[in-house]
């Protein structure tokens, strides 16, 4: 800041009064107004005097004679104190010329009192007083030649002094105008420096409303991911016990199979008995008739458990259809989250390049405020670096290997435990079970088969 010098003010008329500055005022002008005008007349009584020395020129009246006599002791003594306060107002030095001029004139002044007071006191010799008088009108003559010289030196050094004033005070103008033209401009600056601050920070505030909505659109993002991957692992589970009921489905037809096969040749020996025993005996009809109430027994048995794997072959059908529904909703909601994460990405890439774009603002805001001779405090600032967010992708696995071959294995399976049978009678199903590396379950059903078989055929 420029700290402006205020100018002392006037004072008015009755301070001056109060403080009785006018009587100095007043004096300094008698001084220097005679002191202007003493020059003509000690040239005028130089001229006077040098004519009285002058060999028989007629002498002026006793009066004229002292009137030039008082007229140039007074001009020298007003002549040196003038000339002793122009100098002192110019600043010159004590022993500068024009003031050594002052005090030379001032010392003839009080030579001539004294004189003038020892003529009157004591009794001069004539030839003394005319010696003195011409030495007095002598130095009188050379201090007046040397008085105006100086008298003339001071007036030019004071019109130089005017006129290196004015050069000041133009150039004091001119810096007046050039610090107000550089402190409008600082002002100008000010104001452009306090629109780019608020700009910067405005900016920043903005930089930083951004970060947190790309923040939470991140944030956004994981949830829908981890959303998709539980989608994912639930399909994957739907899959899983889609083929496993696949699978029961599979063994439930090749039990059907099975048991249509049992009944068809069940029925097979029913017709051959039919047809063997309606020739025979009567005392075998109702021995026939039994067993042929056992068969239809064991066949509405067999017919019950076909109807019920049947009822279970349904069953198995809905929930595999209900299950490839649900995989198929799963499916479509995992599309949908795709789709959804996707636009998720396309909005995170535009805040991406909004943030892109207000880091170039802002750079370019620094820059100009740099340029403008002022450097602007960077923020703290990392620069924040956002993920895309890929979507995975799940491939399913559709290379599992599939349970084919049942009718072959189980029939083989038969054909062991019927020559296990045939060998060895007793044998029970653990047993059987535990030769043949299969079920005791499994084992067990073939042997009744099997047996029932071999009862029927002996009868």
């Amino acid at each position: 800041m420029t700290t402006q010098i205020q100018p002392p003010q006037a004072m008015n008329w009755q301070e001056r009064l109060k403080d009785s500055s006018w009587v100095t005022i007043g004096w300094e002008w008698l001084q220097v107004l005679p002191g202007r005008s003493v020059d003509f007349v000690l040239w005028t009584t130089m001229i006077f005097s040098c004519y009285q020395l002058i060999p028989g020129a007629p002498q002026a009246p006793a009066g004229v004679s002292t009137f030039m006599f008082i007229l140039q002791f007074i001009a020298l003594d007003i002549g040196g104190l003038g000339l002793n306060r122009l100098a002192q107002q110019q600043g010159l030095p004590r022993w500068a010329y024009a003031r050594v001029v002052a005090y030379i004139l001032i010392g003839i002044t009080l030579v001539t009192i004294s004189y003038a007071g020892i003529e009157h006191a004591v009794t001069v010799p004539l030839e003394v007083t005319g010696w003195i008088e011409a030495m007095l009108v002598i130095a009188r003559s050379i201090m007046t030649v040397l008085y105006g010289q100086a008298i003339h030196s001071l007036k030019a050094q004071e019109q130089s002094m005017r006129d290196h004033l004015a050069e000041l005070e133009e150039q004091v103008t001119l810096q007046q105008e050039q610090l107000e033209s550089g402190q409008q401009e600082v002002s100008s600056l000010r104001v452009q420096l306090n629109t780019l601050q608020q700009r910067a920070f405005s900016g920043q505030q903005h930089l930083s409303t951004v970060q947190q909505e790309v923040d939470t659109l991140r944030v956004q993002l994981n949830t829908e991911q981890g959303k998709v991957s539980s989608l994912q692992e639930q399909l994957d589970s739907g899959q899983r016990d889609a083929s496993t009921l696949r699978t029961q489905l599979n063994v439930a037809l090749v039990e059907v199979d099975t048991l249509r096969a049992q009944l068809d040749g069940k029925k097979q020996e029913l017709e051959s008995l039919r047809e063997t025993f309606s020739s025979g005996q009567e005392w075998q009809e109702s021995r026939v008739r039994q067993m042929v109430e056992t068969e239809r027994q064991r066949v509405s048995n067999l017919q019950r458990q076909l109807t019920d794997e049947q009822n279970a072959v349904v069953g198995l059908r809905r929930e595999l259809n209900a299950a490839l529904v649900e995989a198929d909703r799963l499916r479509t909601q995992m599309e949908v989250k795709q789709h959804e994460v996707e636009g998720v990405q396309a909005v995170l890439k535009t805040e991406q390049q909004e943030v892109s774009s207000l880091r170039v603002q802002l750079d370019t805001l620094q820059q100009r405020a740099f340029s403008s001779g002022v450097q602007l405090d960077n923020p703290s600032s990392g620069q924040g670096k956002v993920d895309s967010g890929q979507g995975k992708v799940v491939r399913l696995d559709t290379n599992r290997p599939r349970k084919s071959g049942q009718d072959a294995v189980e029939h083989a399976l038969a054909e062991q435990i019927r020559g296990l049978l045939t060998a060895e009678p007793g044998l029970s199903g653990r047993a059987l079970a535990a030769r043949l590396g299969c079920s005791p379950t499994t084992a067990a059903k073939w042997k009744g088969i099997i047996e029932t078989e071999q009862g029927a055929v002996n009868q």
